[in-house]
C-alpha cells in the first residue's frame, strides 16, 4: 500500500494529462471533421451538441453540425463526403498512435521532432489517402494534433485545464483585444516541420487560426464589430463537465483500497502472460540477428530490424492497447514501406518476413 501511495500523485497527474489531451483531440475532430462519436473508442458523447446547444445554433447558423453527406439528399457545403472507407474509430486510433510519437506519454516534453516526426506523420496521411480519404482532410487532422499538443503543454483555459498540468498564460494587450479585454498568445509546433514553435494569438479555446485550419474543415465566424477577431459564442459549461467528470471518475477509481488490490492482481497476470510472449520475442530477436549476421549489418542498425520484425509478426493481433488496432487493416507491404522510410533495407526486411511466416507465435 505504501508503494501505491507513493505513486498516487504521479497517477493523478498522468490521468489529467492524457484525458485532457484526448478530450481536446476528440472535441475538435467532432466539431470540425464530423467524427462519428458513436463509434470512437473514447468520449462516446455528442460533444458538438453539448458545446453549441440548439439555441446557440439558431443565433449562429455557421455552427450547424457537420454530418456525413448523402448523395442526392444533402445540400452542397453541408456535409462531408470523405472518408468513404475508414471509420472514425480507425482514424482516431491512428491519430492517437501518432500522438505518442509527438509527445511523451507521461511528460510535458516532445517525443519526436523534425524529420522523424515528419516521417511518421506522412506515413499516417499516406495510408489513409490510399483508402480514399482526401489529403486536405488528413492535413487538417494533423494540424489538430499540433494544436492539441500546444494547448496541453502551454495553455490553460477556464474549464479546459487541469491543475498541475496546464500552464497559465500571461495576459497581453494585443491589438485585437479591444473592448473584449486582454488576449494572450500560445505556442504551437508548426506541422510543416514539427520543430519550429509558432507563437499565435489566442482569445478563447475554440478559434479558427491561420496555419492551423483548412478550408472546408473549420468554422470561420463573422468579425465582431470594432475588432479584427472572428469569434464564436462561449463554449457551453456542459461540455467542460464531460472532461471534469471523466477525470474525477478515473481518479476516484484509483483512490480506493479494492482498486489497489485489483491493480496488483492484474499486474501479476500481465507479468505471467508477458513471460510467455517473451519467449517468442526472444526467438524473433535471434532470427533477426541471424539474418543481420549473414548480411553484415552493424549492431547500431539492428534494433530497427528487430522492431520491424516484432511489428510484422503481430500485425493482425489485437491486444489490450486499443489505439494499435487500426494496424490490423494494414498490409505487409505498407509496414515494409513504413520502415523503409526510416532507413531500413527492403530486401533484408523481406527475408526477415519470409522467416517469420514459418514461426509459430504466441497470440
Amino acid at each position: 500500500m505504501l508503494r501505491w501511495d507513493a505513486m498516487k500523485y504521479f497517477i493523478d497527474w498522468s490521468i489529467g494529462f492524457n484525458l485532457l489531451y484526448r478530450f481536446l483531440l476528440n472535441w475538435i475532430l467532432q466539431i470540425n471533421f464530423g467524427f462519428d462519436w458513436e463509434v470512437t473508442d473514447f468520449y462516446n458523447v455528442d460533444l458538438f451538441d453539448l458545446t453549441f446547444p440548439i439555441e446557440v445554433r439558431i443565433k449562429y447558423p455557421e455552427l450547424r453540425p457537420i454530418q456525413k453527406a448523402r448523395y442526392g439528399i444533402t445540400k452542397y457545403g453541408e456535409g462531408i463526403y470523405d472518408p468513404p472507407q475508414p471509420t472514425s474509430r480507425e482514424l482516431e486510433e491512428a491519430l492517437w498512435d501518432l500522438r505518442y510519437k509527438a509527445t511523451t506519454q507521461d511528460d510535458t516534453t516532445w517525443n519526436q521532432k523534425g524529420i522523424p516526426m515528419l516521417t511518421n506523420a506522412e506515413f499516417f496521411k499516406d495510408i489513409f489517402e490510399k483508402r480514399g480519404v482526401k489529403r486536405l482532410y488528413l492535413e487538417g487532422v494533423e494540424d489538430t494534433l499540433a494544436w492539441a499538443e500546444g494547448v496541453v503543454l502551454n495553455c490553460a483555459y477556464v474549464g479546459f485545464s487541469v491543475v498541475g498540468v496546464s500552464k497559465v498564460m500571461p495576459r497581453r494587450s494585443l491589438p485585437f483585444g479591444g473592448k473584449y479585454g486582454y488576449a494572450s498568445t500560445k505556442k504551437l509546433r508548426n506541422p510543416k516541420d514539427w520543430e519550429e514553435e509558432l507563437e499565435v494569438p489566442t482569445f478563447q479555446i475554440y478559434e479558427t487560426q491561420v496555419g492551423f485550419a483548412r478550408v472546408g474543415y473549420c468554422r470561420v465566424m463573422g468579425k465582431e464589430r470594432g475588432s479584427g477577431v472572428r469569434l464564436v459564442p462561449m463554449v457551453s459549461r456542459e461540455v467542460t463537465n464531460v472532461l471534469r467528470d471523466e477525470i474525477k471518475g478515473f481518479r476516484d477509481r484509483t483512490a480506493t483500497t479494492w482498486q489497489r488490490v485489483f491493480f496488483y492482481q492484474r499486474q501479476r497476470k500481465l507479468l505471467e502472460t508477458g513471460g510467455r510472449f517473451q519467449i517468442h520475442h526472444h526467438n524473433i530477436i535471434n532470427l533477426v540477428r541471424q539474418v543481420c549476421d549473414e548480411k553484415g549489418i552493424i549492431a547500431q542498425i539492428r534494433q530497427g530490424y528487430i522492431a520491424f520484425a516484432k511489428e510484422i509478426a503481430y500485425l493482425k493481433y489485437k491486444g489490450h492497447v486499443k489505439y494499435t488496432h487500426y494496424k490490423t487493416a494494414l498490409s505487409e507491404d505498407e509496414i515494409i514501406e513504413k520502415w523503409k522510410r526510416r532507413g531500413l533495407d527492403e530486401s533484408v526486411m523481406r527475408e526477415i518476413l519470409h522467416k517469420i511466416k514459418g514461426m509459430k507465435l504466441q497470440k
